[in-house]
Order: C-alpha cells, then structure tokens, then sequence
C-alpha cells in the first residue's frame, strides 16, 4: 500500500495529464499508425472490394474471407502493439512526447502486460470512446483500462 501512495503522491506532484493534451497525442499517434504502419494492409483491402456495382456478384462468388480476415487481424495487432510497446520502452508514444505526457505504473515498474492491458480497446473506436467515458467520473482520470492495468497518464517532468 505504501508503494501505491507514493506513486500516487508522485504523479499528482508532476500532474496528470490533461484530457485535451491526451485527446490531441491520441490523434496523433492514430495518424502515425493509419497512414505510416497501417496503409500498406489497408491497400490490399481495397483491392479485396469492389469498384462498382455491377462487380458485386462476382465479388461475393470469389470473395477471399481468408484474406480480408488476416489483413483485418494484422491491422488490429500493429494498431494494439504500436502503443503497447512504446509505452513499455520508453512509457510514452511518439504522440504523448510531441504532448509531453508519459505514462506510469501504479504498483512498480511498468510492464509490458499493463501496457498491453491498457491499449486493447484501441482496436475500435468504439470500445476506445466507451473506455474513455470513465475519465469524466475518475479522480485520476483513468479510462477502464488504465483502471483495470493499474496505471495512470501524467505530465512529462522535462
């Protein structure tokens, strides 16, 4: 319990992050992985559809499940693990240092298990808005997941 306090008591002294500074590292970081990580795969999805109307007979005849499964689950995995593995090495994503926020563990160090945790609904918008609803009634200001992985978002001491 001692340990919890004292990280608590730390991360009030250097603040938490503020909830636009979050909202604008989000964005951030969703652009790096939609447009630098992820377009490549998002290509080859496109040519899984098709261009008009008259092609939807002969795409549902020869539609690859396999493929548009894969792409889509490739997708999801390089989405999750962009920020899981930047928050474990360095505890912020290239967002959160542009925004200067890091992330902390609650209980001791960071491990990759709660930077795992704490990004899973980041594989739909969805589950990310549902989780994030949870800030507005937390003292911490933690989504579900930070909540349930035990660590906070604070402002980086530079």
């Amino acid at each position: 319990m001692f340990i919890y306090d004292l990280i608590f008591y730390l991360a009030m002294r250097s603040g938490l992050a503020s909830n636009y500074r979050r909202v604008i590292a989000f964005i951030i970081d969703f652009a790096i992985v939609s447009f630098i990580i992820t377009k490549p795969l998002d290509d080859k999805l496109i040519n899984l559809v098709p261009k008009d109307v008259f092609s939807l007979v002969n795409f549902f005849q020869n539609f690859n499940f396999k493929s548009f499964l894969i792409i889509n689950l490739l997708t999801g995995i390089i989405t999750i693990l962009y920020w899981a593995i930047l928050e474990y090495k360095i505890q912020q994503t290239l967002g959160g240092f542009i925004l200067g926020i890091k992330i902390r563990s609650e209980t001791k160090e960071l491990s990759f298990l709660q930077s795992l945790v704490r990004n899973l609904t980041k594989i739909s918008i969805i589950l990310l808005i549902l989780d994030s609803i949870q800030i507005l009634y937390s003292d911490k200001k933690q989504r579900y997941s930070e909540k349930w992985s035990k660590t906070i978002t604070i402002e980086d001491e530079k």
